[in-house]
């Protein structure tokens, strides 16, 4: 929560301003009172009251308006208070960094960017609006493809101290994803000047890396993980299980779902499959489904294992309850396994349809394109 900051130590209404503008001055600040307090709906109420007695303030009245309705996770109307608040008075950069912090959590990049870029390309004190919207704005330049602005907007980030080591962190991701590995683990030793003791920050640092492709860098990262004090069984077991250490995997995440960790039985699942312990990987995927049947990655793992372990219906079963959820994330890998499921069951009609569907979505994947042209001739 950020506190709102009155413009002055003391605030003296002046005697030329009438009754109302006096009660939406003292309205406004006993919103920044309940504000404070983190009683953000009483804020609200406050600050909509400000709003309406005097439209002679209502720039920053709105302003603080769609910072309440913010705290309250309404991005929809904070959106509209600050909009209100930039019609009223376009050079305001909180109505603009405002306008960009509600469209990026509505998903509106395209808005997001436009009005955090307003803010950034009048920077000038690089105050704490300054750096949050070029905060954003440098997230924003990565996801629009824009590595090369994202590192210089990252670069300032650094250079003003402005959470240096996540910013390291940021910056590293880009460099490792352009296939620069030396730079990234560069950046990432910085981030963990400050993150040495944060077990999340190696787990994040070896996604990066898995996902670039610099697998013994990664697994690196993983192994001095172990090293850090305070982890739990869960953690540990998840870690020996990634870096092939399936005897101690095992181990810790028994000892997880011991103390009550269901979310282990999962890990404990593959990691008894590694084993060969088929009895137990199986009886440990349903216990876990029982717990968590909302999860479409597990429901494509354990049908994977049925897959490869001949038992097709059952695999084409699992395969749709994931598919069934909607879970974007494993769209991709539950469909193309459905289709080879078909394929290995010998129903190269309805597998040929299967990787037509999933082609329609993903068709820069050569494998699945393979398939395809092969099973147009069966």
């Amino acid at each position: 929560m950020k506190k709102i900051t009155l413009a002055g130590a003391v605030i003296v209404c002046s005697i030329a301003l009438c009754a109302c503008g006096r009660n939406a001055k003292k309205l406004n600040n006993t919103g920044i009172e309940y504000y404070n307090a983190e009683q953000y709906d009483k804020a609200v109420k406050a600050f909509e009251e400000a709003v309406d007695k005097d439209k002679d303030g209502k720039a920053e009245y709105n302003v603080n308006l769609g910072k309440a309705y913010v705290e309250l996770g309404n991005y929809d109307e904070a959106k509209k208070a600050f909009m209100a608040a930039y019609t009223d008075d376009k050079s305001s950069k909180e109505a603009q960094w405002g306008i960009g912090v509600c469209s990026y959590f509505l998903r509106d990049y395209a808005t997001s960017m436009e009005y955090f870029g307003k803010v950034v390309e009048n920077i000038s004190v690089y105050d704490e609006i300054d750096l949050d919207s070029l905060q954003y704005y440098a997230s924003l330049q990565t996801y629009y493809g824009d590595s090369a602005g994202a590192i210089d907007s990252y670069t300032v980030l650094i250079r003003k101290n402005y959470n240096a080591g996540q910013q390291y962190f940021l910056r590293g991701g880009i460099y490792a994803g352009q296939g620069m590995e030396n730079e990234a683990v560069l950046d990432y030793e910085e981030a963990l000047k400050e993150y040495s003791d944060d077990y999340e920050m190696y787990y994040n640092i070896y996604y990066s890396l898995h996902k670039a492709g610099f697998e013994n860098r990664a697994i690196s990262y993983l192994r001095r993980a172990l090293e850090v004090d305070g982890a739990d069984n869960f953690v540990k077991g998840k870690t020996y299980y990634i870096i092939g250490d399936y005897e101690n995997a095992m181990k810790f995440l028994s000892k997880a779902i011991d103390d009550g960790m269901q979310e282990a039985e999962f890990y404990l699942a593959m990691t008894y499959e590694k084993l060969g312990k088929g009895e137990e990987a199986v009886s440990m995927y349903e216990a876990y489904l029982k717990s968590y049947p909302s999860d479409a990655g597990a429901y494509n793992q354990y049908g994977v294992y049925c897959m490869n372990k001949g038992d097709y219906n059952s695999a084409l079963g699992y395969f749709a309850a994931g598919l069934a959820l909607g879970d974007t994330d494993a769209k991709k890998e539950l469909m193309f396994n459905q289709a080879c499921c078909y394929e290995y069951m010998y129903q190269f009609k309805t597998a040929y349809e299967k990787f037509g569907e999933y082609l329609e979505l993903y068709p820069d994947d050569e494998a699945a394109r393979h398939e395809y042209e092969f099973l147009s001739t069966r």
